[in-house]
């Protein structure tokens, strides 16, 4: 117990300032800090650890990265946090998304795979990124999985999956549907040809509709604004 307090005690002290390479290793194989520092910390890419992070999100490569979804999750979100694209990485994380019967417990995964094509769609061909999602489409997910394969679809069929995209806003009751929808848009700045003031309105009526508290609404809106 004691241990378990003083390594949190460690990583709390550690990541307010550039750490070394050892300590970078260190909090990246530990199951119980990985999350937290790749969240947390703030100097990726200042602190001169660069082969370390890429070395880590290369671990995708290995043949048993399947038996740790995880660490594989893990992985996809150091790639988005220090902006590191590979061809290889997303070649590994269709393989692995076409290859095993993707069940509720898989959601953070398949969630990270949807941002990490959204964030680097523009070093995607157009049709890896649409066949990316096609092992995605086929399997019974949740609802806002299905959310966010049609936000990212907007840039191959707009119409369609802008159908799609309003429908599950309007029927949903929960808030972290429209912070998907504004967070994406945030990811990827080529929405901004898209999205139209009109879009953009009938987003504003639809918060309006829902029985958010008054200061999800407020913060909702301000996305707008």
């Amino acid at each position: 117990m004691e241990n378990h307090t003083n390594k949190f005690t460690e990583f709390d002290t550690a990541i307010y300032k550039k750490i070394e390479a050892e300590q970078a290793i260190k909090f990246l194989n530990d199951n119980e800090l990985r999350d937290l520092f790749i969240l947390e910390y703030a100097y990726f890419e200042t602190d001169g650890n660069d082969i370390i992070y890429q070395s880590f999100i290369q671990e995708l490569d290995k043949n048993d990265i399947e038996n740790n979804l995880e660490k594989a999750t893990a992985c996809l979100d150091l790639a988005m946090t220090i902006n590191y694209y590979s061809d290889k990485t997303l070649e590994k994380i269709f393989t692995i998304l076409e290859t095993i019967d993707l069940q509720p417990e898989h959601e953070e995964l398949v969630l990270s795979s949807l941002d990490y094509v959204l964030i680097f769609y523009p070093q995607i061909s157009p049709f890896k990124f649409q066949q990316f999602h096609q092992p995605i489409l086929t399997q019974n997910l949740s609802e806002l999985i299905h959310f966010q394969v049609s936000m990212n679809l907007l840039f191959i069929d707009f119409e369609e999956n802008v159908k799609n995209v309003l429908k599950i806003l309007n029927d949903c009751q929960e808030p972290h549907f429209f912070y998907r929808f504004f967070q994406s848009i945030e990811n990827q700045e080529q929405f901004n040809k898209l999205i139209t003031n009109n879009l953009n309105l009938k987003i504003k009526n639809l918060i309006g509709t829902k029985n958010f508290s008054e200061e999800v609404q407020e913060e909702l809106r301000s996305f707008l604004s």
